[in-house]
Order: C-alpha cells, then sequence, then structure tokens
C-alpha cells in the first residue's frame, strides 16, 4: 500500500491487489491514511480523513509502510514557477497516472503513460492548450477516455485519436520604434509597399516581434540577425525586442525566427521567418549636393593653387637655369681633374705590378735557396742516419743474444736448484726475469729507432723508388709517433689529443713508401701546426686534438686526418695545392708540401687527395689509394 502527498491538498493512492485507489474509494484506507499522518510533519494540521490539506511543502511525499515514514518521490509532480501551485495525482484504469500542479500564476497538467517495463513517460503536448483551465476531477472510462470536469466546463479526452501535426506559425515584426520610442512602423505594410527610409538622426532603432504558436507562448524562443550590421545570427532567448544604436547609412534587412521549445510533438518546431527592410539614409554632409558644393570649392582651390605654383615654377626655372649654367662650368674642371687623376691612377697601378712581381720573384728565390738547405740537409740526414744504423745494429743484435744467453742461464740454474737456498733461487730468478725484460725493451726500441732511421734513409734518395706491399696502418701510426716528437722537439709546451680508428681489414697496398711517407708526414705535420696555433689563441680552454683514421674500401683504401684547428678560409682553398702557396709566416713554410703531397697520391699512385674544411671548426684530409695502384 502507498501513501501520495503533494504540496498543498493532495490525494492519497493505495496499492491493494495491484490496484491504485484514491481515499475517496478504498476500503479501510482510512487507516493506513492515519497512521500515515501521525508521521507527517505538522500532522496535526490534518482536517479530516477524506478531505486531506496539509501545510505547504517543496516536494511530493510517498508513504512507505515498510518503514513507516514519508520519503521524497517527485517522479509525477509537474514543475512550475508558482508558490501557491496545488498538485493531484489520480491513477487511470489503465495504469497511466494523470497528474497536475499549479495555481493563479502558472499550472500544468499531463498524462504519465506506463511502459511495457513499469517506467513512466510524461505526454503534456495536448493538455497544453489547456493551461488556462482548473479541473477539480477526473475520471476515466475503461476504454481510456477522460473527462476533465472543473469551474471552466467538462472536456472529453479521447487518447486512441492521433493528434494532428501543430500548424505552421509565422514570425511577424510588430514594431519599430526610434530611440525616443517614436513608432515608425506599427506592424502592417501595405503589398508593394517601398522600405521605410529614416533620416541619419533616427539611427538608434528598436525592434519588437512575436510569434503565433497557438500554444504556450512562454516556451517560445527567439532570434534575429540584422543583415548589414550583425555578422551572424544571435543566440536563441525569450526575449522579444532587439535594440540597434548609431546604425551607419545603407540599406538594412532584419530577419526573425521564433521556435517552440516546450511540449514533445511540438518541441524544437521552429517558424517561418519574419522580415523587415529599410534604409537609413546619410547625414546632410553626405547627401549629394553637399558633394556638389564640395566639388565647387575643391576646383576653387586647385585653380587657385595652379596659378599660385605657376609663378613659383617659372621663378625656380630661372634659377635653375642660372644654376645649371654654373653647374655645367664646375663639371668641365672637375672633368679634367679626374682624367689628371686617372693618369695618375694608371701611373701608380702599373709601378704596384711591378713591385708585386719584384716581391714574387724575391720570395721565389729565398723558397729556391730553402730548397737548397732541405736538399743539403736531405743528405746530411742521410750520412748520419747510415752512421746511426750500424751501432743501432750491434745494439739490436746483442739485446738479441743477451736474451738466449738469459734463457740459457736459466736452464743451468734451474739444473742446480736444489744445491741453491730456495730464497736465493727466488732472487736469482727475478734478477733473470728483470734483465730478460730489459733485454727485450731495449731490442723492441732499438727495431723502432733502425725504422725511424731507415724511413731517413728513404726520404733522403732522390730517385723514385719501387712500389712494394706497405702495411697502412702500420705506417700511419709510425708517422703520427714521429710528427708528434718532432713538433714536441720544436716547442716543449706542444701537446695534442691523438685519436687513432684504423679498420683491421685494411690491410697492405702496393706503393711506394718513402714516397707515400712523406705525404703522411706532410699532412701530420700541417694538422699539429694547425692545433697548436689555435691553442696559441684560444689559450687553456681549447683541447687540440688529432684523429688519424683508415677504412678498407674493396679495392682501395681510404686515409682520414682531421684536427680541430683554425681550418682554411674559402678565398684560398682552391689554392692550396699550388706550388709555393702557403698560409704560413715567411720562413715557417715553403708552400710544397701539399704540392708535393698531391702529386705523390694523385700522379704516382693513381689516387685522391681530397680536403673538407670548415673555417674557425675542423680541417680534414682525404687520401684514398687503390690497392694495386696504376
Amino acid at each position: 500500500m502507498q501513501v501520495w502527498a503533494t504540496k498543498t491538498s493532495f490525494e492519497t493512492l493505495a496499492a491493494v491487489r495491484g490496484r491504485i485507489y484514491t481515499s475517496q474509494t478504498g476500503i479501510g484506507l482510512q487507516e493506513v491514511v492515519g497512521d500515515a499522518l501521525r508521521d507527517l510533519p505538522g500532522g496535526g494540521a490534518w482536517k479530516e480523513a477524506r478531505r486531506l490539506s496539509l501545510h505547504p511543502y517543496k516536494d511530493m511525499l510517498r508513504w512507505e509502510p515498510a518503514t513507516r515514514r514519508f520519503v521524497t518521490d517527485n517522479r509525477f509532480l509537474l514543475p512550475v514557477n508558482d508558490p501557491e501551485a496545488e498538485a493531484r495525482l489520480r491513477l487511470l484504469p489503465n495504469g497511466d497516472i494523470w497528474s497536475q500542479n499549479g495555481g493563479f500564476v502558472e499550472r500544468r497538467q499531463g498524462l504519465f503513460r506506463r511502459q511495457p517495463d513499469g517506467t513512466y513517460k510524461l505526454d503534456d503536448e495536448p493538455f497544453r492548450g489547456l493551461y488556462r483551465l482548473d479541473f477539480r476531477n477526473v475520471m476515466a472510462e475503461p476504454d481510456g477516455i477522460l473527462w476533465l470536469a472543473g469551474n471552466d466546463g467538462l472536456i472529453r479526452f479521447d487518447q486512441r485519436i492521433k493528434p494532428a501535426a501543430p500548424p505552421p506559425f509565422p514570425t511577424l515584426v510588430r514594431r519599430v520604434s526610434t530611440g525616443k520610442d517614436a513608432v515608425v512602423f506599427g506592424g502592417f505594410a501595405p503589398d508593394g509597399a517601398a522600405p521605410l527610409r529614416l533620416p541619419y538622426a533616427q539611427n538608434s532603432l528598436r525592434f519588437a516581434f512575436a510569434a503565433p504558436t497557438y500554444g504556450d507562448e512562454a516556451g517560445v524562443l527567439y532570434r534575429y540577425y540584422l543583415e548589414g550590421a550583425d555578422r551572424d545570427w544571435s543566440g536563441w532567448n525569450k526575449i522579444k525586442e532587439a535594440n540597434y544604436s548609431s546604425l551607419g547609412p545603407g540599406a538594412y534587412r532584419l530577419r526573425v525566427q521564433a521556435r517552440s521549445n516546450t511540449g514533445h510533438t511540438g518541441a524544437g518546431r521552429t517558424g517561418a521567418e519574419g522580415v523587415y527592410s529599410f534604409t537609413i539614409l546619410p547625414p546632410w554632409y553626405r547627401s549629394w549636393w553637399a558633394y556638389g558644393v564640395y566639388a565647387l570649392l575643391l576646383a576653387g582651390v586647385i585653380y587657385a593653387g595652379t596659378r599660385l605654383l605657376r609663378r613659383r615654377v617659372e621663378a625656380r626655372e630661372q634659377a635653375k637655369a642660372a644654376q645649371r649654367e654654373a653647374e655645367l662650368r664646375a663639371e668641365t674642371a672637375l672633368r679634367e681633374a679626374e682624367l689628371r687623376a686617372d693618369a695618375a691612377a694608371a701611373q701608380a697601378k702599373s709601378l704596384q705590378a711591378e713591385n708585386e712581381a719584384y716581391q714574387r720573384l724575391k720570395a721565389t728565390q729565398e723558397q729556391l735557396l730553402v730548397q737548397e738547405k732541405l736538399a743539403s740537409l736531405g743528405a746530411l740526414t742521410a750520412g748520419i742516419a747510415h752512421e746511426i744504423k750500424n751501432p743501432l745494429n750491434f745494439v739490436n743484435n746483442f739485446a738479441d743474444l743477451s736474451v738466449e744467453l738469459m734463457d740459457e742461464l736459466r736452464e743451468d740454474i734451474e739444473k742446480h736448484q736444489a744445491a741453491i737456498p730456495a730464497k736465493d733461487y727466488e732472487n736469482i730468478g727475478a734478477l733473470l726475469d728483470d734483465l730478460s725484460g730489459n733485454a727485450k725493451k731495449i731490442n723492441e726500441h732499438g727495431k723502432r729507432a733502425d725504422g725511424i732511421v731507415r724511413s731517413m734513409l728513404l726520404h733522403s734518395r732522390g730517385q723514385a723508388g719501387e712500389r712494394q706491399p706497405t702495411d697502412i696502418n702500420a705506417m700511419l701510426d709510425e708517422y703520427v709517433n714521429l710528427t708528434f716528437h718532432g713538433m714536441r722537439a720544436q716547442d716543449s709546451s706542444f701537446n695534442v689529443t691523438i685519436e687513432r680508428d684504423f679498420a683491421s681489414d685494411v690491410g697492405k697496398v702496393e706503393a711506394i713508401p718513402q714516397d707515400l711517407s712523406r705525404v703522411f708526414l706532410n699532412l701530420l705535420n700541417n694538422a699539429c701546426y694547425a692545433v697548436n696555433e689555435k691553442a696559441k689563441k684560444n689559450g687553456a680552454g681549447f683541447v687540440p686534438t688529432l684523429r688519424v683514421s683508415s677504412v678498407n674500401l674493396g679495392d682501395a683504401v681510404e686515409i682520414r686526418i682531421r684536427d680541430n684547428g683554425m681550418g682554411i678560409p674559402p678565398e684560398v682553398r682552391d689554392k692550396i695545392f699550388n706550388p709555393f702557396f702557403t698560409t704560413k709566416p715567411t720562413g715557417q713554410g715553403t708552400g710544397l708540401g701539399l704540392s708535393i703531397s698531391h702529386d705523390i697520391v694523385v700522379q704516382q699512385h693513381g689516387g685522391q687527395l681530397e680536403v673538407e674544411t670548415e673555417p674557425g671548426e675542423f680541417t680534414e684530409f682525404i687520401v684514398r689509394l687503390p690497392r694495386k695502384g696504376k
């Protein structure tokens, strides 16, 4: 059993054997209602059991027998904006529930139709036109026909008849008034009437519009768009007016639309568009006769200005003529002076060219002298290297022999180990190990010195050598060390980080070792010179780095020598392989190193010698040698 209570006066509904009865027909319902009344707030305000009234409440209450308490249940309450609203519920034979709520300010009624899943769905569109009527009694026939009775009459509602589609409705511009509330359009214009023309002083307008939707006008929304002033439609709202101020001169067209935003079958219907056209005339100072006056005034000003300008032009032309004559005389004198200056400049240029030729000839003579000295030094070096090679061979041979003698002595001592104390035997063994290690180190460094001497002898030879299989990695490693120690001998402060990246599969190439070694020596010397000069310039923050690498290209071998020195400027990059060209100060370079290296790599070995550089960042020389030569 359920008891329903509404806001002010309410009906009770009781569920007995699956059916719902009102308080007027329920048998034994008074006792249940009486029990419920004791738990209602202000329960002593009841007048009688069959006709119940209650002080105002915000919600609808439902009696719960299990807990014997009223709980809020607003499923069937139609919300209205009326503080004195009175709500009623009535269960119909087919299971639907009639709901009515409202008072003098606003009233709503509708039918909550029972769905197959037991829920309810509101249908209030058929009753929207009856919102002003107050129905006190609702009766239902078994076939679903409703009888609505009240002070305003009796209405029969047949649910089986499907409602017709709502009729279309127009949107009307009812009134147009100026800013001083002067009405310029009252809502009607004869067919074919010309658009309204308003003076510029009346450019602030108020538009009022309406839409006969044949329903609840409170739920109608409007939007408008004034072509010539707005960029787009306004938003939908309930305001029935549009205000515009300070409209500029021109033609305008107001478009208004209305939309019914209530009910279910009619919700969202948009009415026909209402249109009102009008024109704002320009102000007097922008009228055609005003522009005529402006044109006459402008013509007068132009005429007066033209006469004044003509007089000024004549005076100016006379002054220009006199000035032009003076300038012509000055130009003649200037031209004569320029001719004399050109002759003097040509003579100076000739003298400069002769001086430059003399300086080049002098530099060439100095370079030839240096080459002659180098040749003499090469011969001297060959003699010294030859004299050093003999004692060096003795050192290497006696070092090998000492190692063999140490091994024989160790074998003899092991034979007499029993006769030697253990501690003395260990000391003797340690001494033999040290002597043997020293002899091996002497032999190792002696062979290295022998390789250096042999390279010196190869460099000192004037004739071309023979091709022979040459270990590129070993030669690179040897001349990297030789260059480093040579630079250290010249400058004790020199230091550089050397990075070696030799490919293990490079192997050997057919080359002339003494010539190829000159190439590597020249490139390595230049790289060390570059990083040393940059280190002197940048100070302690710079880390000189030399990177030497080799790569196996199959039929060829590529060698890269890269330094992070000053780089090569773009203007001299194409000249670095020219004979006698150098960027080093006078006396520090002959200008032949890269030229000779280029001839050795390209002409003798059929390879390639290229350079990649970035000024201020790095220089990298790339040598590519064929394995078989040409």
